[in-house]
C-alpha cells in the first residue's frame, strides 16, 4: 500500500546515513535521495527476509492486498523519487493512502527464491498474475528513460498493449511529478488536464518511447531476456532456446525465422509507439504544436503505422483552438479499417465548422462509435441532418453529442430543430445495442422528433441515454406518451432535459405506471429534469435514481401508501 511505500522511505530516510549504507556500485557513501533498488534490496530487503525467505511485503502487518495498480519500472530509479511517483499518481486518482495498493517486483517476490516467483515462463510468473489482478499498470519513468532498455519492462509493456490494459505513464523530472493518465482523472476537466500534462518532459520521453525496440532490452539474468523474447514472437514451446539471441545478432534478412521474429518484435514496438503518440495528440493540439513534427516525430505517422489497433480514443481534444476542420479530416483520417471503436471528442472546439461534418467518411467496420461534437459555435441543424447519412451502418453502440453552443444568455445556437431528430430516425443502425443522444431543440419544437427517434430505436436495444441540454418547450405530459415507443427489450435507461415545464405527480404516476408495464426488464433508470423559472420564480428539479425509486411513483404504491395512512 501507499502507506507502506511510506515506510519504506522513513526506513531510508532514518538509516542510510546512520547506518553508512554504500552503493553496490561503487562502493561510495549513499545519501537519501540517491538509493535506488538495487542498493536497497541488498541492504535492506534480503537481510531482512532472508531468515524467513519471504516477500519484504511480508513482513507488514497488513496482510494480502489486491494490487490497484500494477508498476513498471526500473530498478535503478531513485526509490525516493519513485515513491513520490506513487504518491502524486494515488492522489491524482482520489485514492486513499490505505487503499492504494502498487504491485512492486522488488516488495512482492521473494528475493532469495526469484525462481519459484518468476518460473520458467515469464507469461505464467507472478508478474503476469499480478498485471492481471491490477486495474491498470503505473509506468515510472526515470530521467534518462533508462527504463525502456530493460526487458522485463519491455515485456510489461509488450503485455500492457496487447491486452488492453490501461497505462498511466509518471515521472519525477525536475523536482517535479509529471502524469499522463489513461482515463479522466476526478475533479479534473479536460482544460486543466491539458494544462497538467503539457508540463509533462515529452522531448526526452517521446525521443525513447517513440522510437523503441523492445527486443533490444537488457536483463540481469539472460536467461529472462531469451524467454521473454520467445514469448514475444509467440516461440512458447521452446522458451528457452537461445538461437533467438544468435538470430538477433546475426541479423540475417535471409534467416526465414530471423525475419518472422522480427515481425512479431516490430508489430509490438509498433502498437506502443502508437499508444504514446495517441496519448500525446491532445498536448500537442493544445500548444499548437505540428502533428507531422513534434519534437520531430510524426504522430499521425506513427499512430497510423498501428495496423494491429482497433481501438482510437482521442476523447480530450476539448475546447482547443488548435482543432479545425482540416485537424478534424486529419483525425478521421488515421480512422483505417482496422478501426472498430472510436472515441472523439472535440467539444466546445470554435473553430469547427459545418466543413468538418459534411466532409465526414468513416468505415462501415466500425460497431462502436463515440463523437461529441457538441458546443461548436458554427455547426448548424442543416448539417446534423447530413451526419445521420454517414454513420455507420454496423454500429453496435453509438453516442453522439450535437448540442449547440451555450451563448451568455443560456440561449443555445445555432438552434437545433426536430428535423435533426427525424433524420436521425430515418438512419438509425439497425444492430445497436447501446445508443445515447445529448442534444437541443427550441422552444416551438413539441414532442413528435423524439416520438419518432424513439419509435425508430432497434427492437433489440440494451441501453437508451437521452440528453436535451435546452429545450424550452418541454411539456409535463410528453413523458408519459413516449413510453410505448420504447424496446421493451431495454434494460438501462436514462433521460436529462433542462427547460421548459416541471413534470407533474399526475404526469409521473401515468409515467411509471407505463414503465412497470411495458418495459419488465428494466434494471437501470435515472431521470433528471429542470424547468425554466418563468412560470413559479424559480427552477423545480426532479430527480428519480433507481427503478425501484421509480416505481414508488406507481399507481399502486401509492395507493398501498394512502390504506396504509
Amino acid at each position: 500500500t501507499l502507506e507502506e511505500l511510506r515506510a519504506v522511505r522513513a526506513l531510508i530516510v532514518s538509516n542510510c546515513v546512520e547506518m553508512c549504507w554504500k552503493s553496490g556500485w561503487d562502493g561510495s557513501l549513499l545519501r537519501p535521495e540517491d538509493v535506488n533498488l538495487y542498493d536497497l534490496n541488498s541492504i535492506l530487503i534480503k537481510p531482512l527476509t532472508k531468515k524467513r525467505n519471504c516477500a519484504f511485503k511480508e513482513l507488514f502487518a497488513s496482510g494480502e492486498s489486491r494490487p490497484t495498480y500494477y508498476v513498471s519500472h526500473w530498478w535503478g530509479e531513485k526509490v525516493l523519487d519513485f515513491i513520490r511517483c506513487c504518491e502524486y499518481h494515488a492522489t491524482a486518482h482520489n485514492l486513499n493512502p490505505s487503499e492504494a495498493t502498487y504491485w512492486v517486483c522488488a516488495y512482492a517476490n521473494r528475493q532469495h527464491d526469484l525462481g519459484a516467483d518468476l518460473g520458467t515462463d515469464p507469461s505464467k510468473s507472478s508478474f503476469n498474475a499480478a498485471m492481471k489482478m491490477s486495474n491498470g499498470v503505473f509506468l515510472v519513468i526515470d530521467p534518462n528513460v533508462v527504463v525502456t532498455t530493460r526487458i522485463w519492462v519491455d515485456y510489461e509493456l509488450y503485455r500492457t498493449i496487447t491486452t488492453g490494459s490501461m497505462l498511466d505513464i509518471g515521472v519525477f523530472n525536475k523536482g517535479k511529478v509529471h502524469l499522463i493518465a489513461d482515463k479522466d482523472l476526478p475533479h479534473e476537466t479536460p482544460y486543466q488536464k491539458n494544462r497538467r500534462e503539457a508540463k509533462f518532459p515529452f522531448e526526452e520521453v517521446c525521443e525513447k518511447f517513440l522510437k523503441v525496440e523492445l527486443y533490444r532490452g537488457e536483463a540481469s539474468q539472460q536467461i529472462d531476456r531469451v524467454r521473454i523474447l520467445n514469448v514475444m514472437s509467440n516461440n512458447v514451446n521452446n522458451l528457452d532456446d537461445w538461437e533467438i539471441i544468435n538470430r538477433i545478432e546475426a541479423n540475417d534478412s535471409f534467416d526465414s525465422k530471423f525475419v518472422e521474429d522480427m515481425t512479431h518484435f516490430m508489430k509490438s514496438d509498433t502498437a506502443l509507439r502508437s499508444e504514446i503518440a495517441t496519448k500525446v495528440v491532445s498536448v500537442a493540439l493544445a500548444n499548437e504544436q505540428s502533428l507531422r513534427n513534434f519534437y520531430g516525430h510524426d504522430l499521425l505517422d506513427i499512430i497510423s503505422s498501428d495496423k494491429t489497433r482497433t481501438t482510437l480514443i482521442l476523447d480530450d481534444l476539448v475546447s482547443l483552438d488548435g482543432v479545425n476542420d482540416e485537424i478534424f479530416a486529419t483525425l478521421i483520417e488515421l480512422v483505417g479499417p482496422n478501426i472498430t471503436k472510436l472515441d472523439l471528442n472535440v467539444c466546445g472546439c470554435k473553430n469547427l465548422t459545418n466543413s468538418c461534418v459534411m466532409n465526414l467518411k468513416l468505415p462501415e467496420t466500425l460497431v462502436d462509435l463515440s463523437l461529441n461534437i457538441g458546443y461548436a459555435k458554427n455547426i448548424t441543424n442543416d448539417s446534423l441532418i447530413h451526419l445521420a447519412s454517414l454513420i455507420p451502418q454496423n454500429l453496435e453502440s453509438l453516442e453522439l453529442d450535437v448540442s449547440g453552443f451555450k451563448t451568455p444568455d443560456g440561449t443555445y445556437l445555432p438552434e437545433r430543430y426536430n428535423n435533426h431528430l427525424e433524420e436521425f430516425a430515418s438512419k438509425m443502425p439497425k444492430l445497436l445495442k447501446s445508443y445515447k443522444l445529448v442534444t437541443t431543440l427550441t422552444a416551438s419544437d413539441d414532442v413528435s422528433g423524439l416520438r419518432t427517434l424513439i419509435s425508430s430505436l432497434p427492437r433489440d436495444l440494451k441501453e437508451f441515454t437521452i440528453v436535451f441540454e435546452s429545450w424550452e418547450g418541454f411539456r409535463s405530459d410528453y413523458v408519459s406518451t413516449i413510453v410505448s415507443e420504447l424496446p421493451v427489450s431495454l434494460q438501462k435507461l436514462s433521460m436529462t432535459q433542462y427547460g421548459g415545464y416541471y413534470i407533474g405527480d399526475t404526469d409521473l404516476i401515468s409515467f411509471a405506471d407505463d414503465i412497470k408495464a411495458n418495459l419488465t426488464d428494466l434494471t437501470e433508470f435515472y431521470l433528471h429534469t429542470r424547468s425554466n423559472a418563468e412560470e413559479v420564480g424559480h427552477y423545480q428539479i426532479r430527480t428519480i435514481e433507481s427503478v425501484q425509486e421509480l416505481m414508488s411513483f406507481t399507481s399502486d404504491d401509492i395507493m398501498t401508501d394512502e390504506v396504509n395512512e
